[in-house]
């Protein structure tokens, strides 16, 4: 089949899936229309009645307000204006998971990810919550997209412009992400080699550039925007942590961030605990994602290893950063008689996951055709197309027009 018949066929596909998404989605609005929504919704609505600037929101971030703002232009009703927003940012997620999956693993395992996306129910009830998760997730995939794919030579400002915008959009979606940002950025000019003579130039022009207009569009937050205190958040989860007032976590007095991690807890504590509840995020977290295809999940360790292998660590780079903001109390229970935090909070992590554990899935059964075919060679060429989808070559890495030995195109400004 020629080429441009191949991409056709998978955007029908692609296509397909999303229509069958909108399908289940509209079943899931009509459904839960007229029920309570979260309590973080009126802050969301009252920030977006009275924002009259982008960064007047009150006390949630803008640009997570600022949908309902435009929601507000066409229906005053505020359910349906929260709902119907994130239907739509759940889609742009969809197609992020997508582009993802097939860049970085292939059009297969892109397309695979797109379906259990849109087929898991955790996914489809927060696509009609009003919550920021779909939004903040899809900025996420897109960041991760612009940051690590190669750009041309000539367009290297377009990529730095894409990565500071889409950081400081994911930024103003949910404060935290300015962690996630810098460290991605970090995790970047490891993978671009920024210590050989010849890369160092063009990878710290392309990631100062970015920071440069990250940094512009976002530090207007920080000096306009009135915002909780961190140690009201840190109060929070060391109430919940301590079982003070389950019912009222946000009362008692305000903790410090210090005093909550280092004086509360030994370092041995610290790394215990992180270690093990990423360990926790797979084993509780992720089936109430994949249901009945949990199973899915015993290939996720496989993935990590394969990816780091074949120069794709830096996919298990962002799965650790998109979980690290939250994975401190991945084992504390947020209330009486529930297990764990809400499914929400680990929302971001979900799409990392699932190309992961898909890659995992994918080596596994190219390595079984692999060993089948040395006993059957009739099975030789499916062993071929196996390994072709499932395990296509990664991006090639390159910098300012030099190019590695596997890669076939033209000269990238950055790494793949």
């Amino acid at each position: 089949m020629p080429a441009r018949w191949r991409r056709i066929a998978r955007w029908v596909v692609v296509g397909l899936v999303l229509v069958l998404l909108e399908l289940r989605l509209g079943d899931v609005y009509q459904a839960l229309l007229g029920s309570e929504l979260n309590s973080d919704i009126p802050g969301y609505v009252d920030g977006a009645r009275r924002m009259c600037c982008f960064y007047d929101s009150g006390y949630r971030e803008p640009f997570a307000v600022v949908w309902y703002k435009l929601a507000f232009l066409f229906t005053d009703d505020s359910e349906r204006a929260a709902r119907t927003i994130t239907v739509a940012q759940t889609f742009f997620t969809a197609l992020g998971v997508y582009a993802f999956g097939a860049v970085f693993f292939g059009w297969l395992i892109g397309v695979l990810a797109l379906a259990l996306f849109a087929s898991s129910m955790v996914v489809q009830f927060y696509a009609v919550s009003g919550l920021r998760d779909p939004l903040f997730t899809a900025l996420l995939l897109l960041f991760a997209l612009a940051l690590f794919r190669p750009w041309p030579v000539r367009r290297w400002w377009i990529g730095a412009l894409l990565v500071g915008v889409s950081g400081a959009l994911l930024a103003l979606t949910r404060i935290y992400a300015v962690a996630i940002v810098l460290c991605a950025i970090v995790l970047w000019l490891g993978r671009a080699r920024v210590w050989q003579r010849d890369q160092r130039r063009p990878a710290l022009l392309f990631a100062a550039v970015a920071l440069g207009v990250a940094t512009l569009l976002v530090t207007p937050d920080f000096v306009v925007r009135p915002r909780a205190s961190v140690s009201d958040n840190v109060r929070f989860i060391d109430n919940l942590e301590h079982g003070r007032d389950p019912n009222t976590p946000w009362t008692g007095e305000p903790v410090g961030l210090v005093q909550y991690l280092v004086t509360d807890h030994s370092a041995p504590e610290l790394v215990r605990r992180f270690t093990w509840n990423y360990v926790l995020y797979v084993r509780d977290y992720l089936p109430p994602y994949l249901r009945a295809l949990r199973w899915l999940a015993l290939f996720f360790p496989v993935g990590v290893v394969v990816a780091l292998l074949r120069r794709r660590g830096f996919v298990v780079g962002l799965w650790l950063l998109a979980l690290a903001p939250v994975v401190f109390i991945l084992n504390l229970d947020q209330a009486p008689g529930q297990r764990g935090v809400e499914l929400r909070l680990v929302y971001q992590a979900f799409p990392l996951t699932l190309v992961l554990a898909l890659y995992g899935l994918g080596w596994t059964l190219a390595q079984a055709l692999r060993l089948l075919a040395r006993r059957l060679p009739k099975l030789q060429r499916a062993s071929e197309v196996a390994s072709a989808l499932l395990l296509p070559r990664p991006p090639a890495i390159s910098c300012a027009g030099r190019t590695d030995t596997n890669a076939s195109t033209s000269g990238s400004m950055h790494a793949g």
